[in-house]
């Protein structure tokens, strides 16, 4: 009996790579198949506190604090090459706590059906075929990954892959320039003042998947747009573990990230043509947390 049941813990154990010479060319895209299910959370909670002061006066001072979570099912429906082309998905949670004020989307609860066309845009719509709400759209696209997207907008593995096959232990230095198109469009860093780095800390093998802990650890140099002008950026500290099939066979995913901006700044404001000398404080933080996986 205690044989047997040793036995058992061994086969349930991961299997973990335990040569450490080998190295591991890490790739997260995977092949979307028609009928593949996925279970897939979000959490997603920031806050920020700004303060702009001109001439020894607040000028303008705002806080903020905002929890997006959603959780669901998508099932994908249709593929064309390497790419998803039709999705189902199936929301159990979607709402946003909002400064003390919690909104549910008009999707939690329902099934929207998805469809992208040669153009690589995306309609949705509930599976009734009513229309999903102007205030839900956004919201849902941010969920379901299907927002528009710049030609140059940089995938998991612009990011976050290096360049050549690395071992476990071994460290690489991303483009930070890639990172900050991930912030969103007018997003601005300093890049002499930015810099990251990835760890590959560990590999295991699950079901016959390759498994690889990444942990990531970045100081960005952030900056405003127009018409704000730092004389020095502040430094956004980022700090996370990324959890990832690595070698496309599977969807399963789980990203754990901490950043937080701290920090007071001298600079300009322009407005109406007159430039004001202006000093801005800032504390932000995020806290994410997002899970990918795979329903057989």
């Amino acid at each position: 009996m205690r044989m047997a049941f040793a036995f058992v813990l061994l086969a349930l154990r991961p299997v973990i790579a335990e040569d450490a010479a080998k190295t591991w060319t890490l790739k997260f895209e995977w092949q979307p198949v028609v009928g593949m299910k996925i279970h897939e959370t979000t959490e997603d909670k920031f806050s920020t506190s700004m303060k702009i002061s001109a001439g020894g006066e607040v000028v303008s001072e705002r806080e903020s604090e905002k929890t997006t979570s959603f959780d669901f099912v998508s099932e994908i429906t249709a593929v064309s090459g390497e790419d998803r082309t039709g999705v189902k998905w199936t929301f159990k949670k979607a709402r946003v706590l909002e400064d003390g004020e919690e909104t549910i989307y008009g999707f939690e609860g329902k099934t929207v059906i998805g469809k992208r066309d040669k153009a690589k845009k995306w309609t949705q719509e509930y599976a009734d075929g009513a229309p999903i709400s102007e205030d839900d759209l956004s919201a849902l696209e941010g969920a379901c990954g299907t927002a528009p997207k710049e030609d140059d907008a940089p995938s998991v593995e612009d990011m976050f892959s290096p360049k050549k096959p690395v071992k476990v232990g071994e460290t690489w230095s991303p483009d930070v320039k890639d990172v900050a198109k991930s912030f969103g469009e007018g997003a601005e860093i300093d890049e002499k003042e930015s810099k990251g780095t990835c760890t590959l800390k560990s590999v295991e093998t699950r079901n016959g998947a390759n498994i690889g802990t990444i942990v990531i650890d970045f100081n960005i140099g952030m900056l405003f747009p127009d018409p704000i002008k730092l004389e020095k950026s502040i430094p956004l500290l980022m700090k996370g573990e990324f959890r990832a099939c690595i070698d496309g066979t599977l969807p399963d995913e789980t990203t754990k990230l901490d950043a937080e901006a701290i920090g007071t700044r001298k600079g300009t404001i322009t407005e109406d043509g007159q430039v004001l000398q202006i000093e801005l404080e800032m504390d932000m933080k995020v806290n994410l947390m997002t899970t990918k996986k795979s329903i057989k």
